[in-house]
């Protein structure tokens, strides 16, 4: 019985084989990383999530791990929306921002659960968003909030008439004025397409090593 001698590949094949893999694994770490942790991570809320709060006005505030980018120092793409379980909205939509949080101030409405969506723009440039929510049980003193049909612009009269509370009403808007979008709306296109762009250059750069490894062992093996 014959048997096949095997013949490993020389060192300076294999050493270049592996530098090609490392190579290859260091440009897409290194374009990769940036992206997948790059973004600001949410350390806690104040509320805390679940959590019960009893008094009104209940001050808001979200704490991330990094340097949220405020450019224009206007608050552009950021906000801070508390709405109740009947869809009312809460506050006068004004977001105080910080080196690494961001604060509102609400003044609720009947007791229940209440929802906080919230978006910031992250210390890389991208736009995220999220939601917590927190129970509001006030003492029998509570006097409760008119809550708004849409969410409040800060520095803009909600327009609310005169109506039972926890009833939502039309706003006072005049024609022509701009609409502000939802925070839900407002969300960047980099970050949506952020998940394909990298699982393509990955397969891209997979694809280029293994052709090269096939060329390598081809080429030994015609020698």
């Amino acid at each position: 019985m014959t048997r096949l001698a095997s013949h490993p590949l020389p060192s300076n094949t294999r050493r270049t084989f592996f530098a090609v893999v490392a190579i290859t694994a260091i440009a897409f770490f290194s374009w990769a990383a940036p992206n997948a942790i790059g973004h600001n991570v949410v350390l806690g809320t104040i509320p805390a999530t679940g959590s019960t709060v009893t008094d009104s006005p209940v001050d808001i505030r979200i704490t991330t791990n990094d340097q949220l980018l405020d450019l224009t120092g206007t608050g552009s793409g950021f906000a801070m929306v508390v709405k109740d379980a009947e869809g009312l909205h809460y506050g006068d939509g004004c977001v105080t921002i910080g080196d690494t949080d961001m604060s509102t101030s609400a003044d609720l409405g009947q007791a229940g659960d209440y929802t906080v969506t919230f978006q910031f723009v992250s210390a890389d440039g991208h736009s995220l968003s999220d939601s917590f929510s927190f129970i509001f049980s006030p003492n029998e003193s509570h006097s409760p909030a008119r809550g708004f049909p849409d969410p409040p612009v800060c520095g803009v009269e909600s327009g609310l008439v005169d109506a039972p509370v926890g009833e939502a009403t039309e706003s006072d808007t005049s024609e022509g004025a701009p609409v502000e979008p939802t925070v839900e709306e407002v969300i960047s296109d980099d970050q949506t397409r952020q998940g394909p762009v990298t699982l393509a250059i990955a397969a891209v750069l997979v694809v280029l090593a293994l052709a090269l490894l096939f060329w390598m062992v081809s080429r030994r093996g015609r020698s």
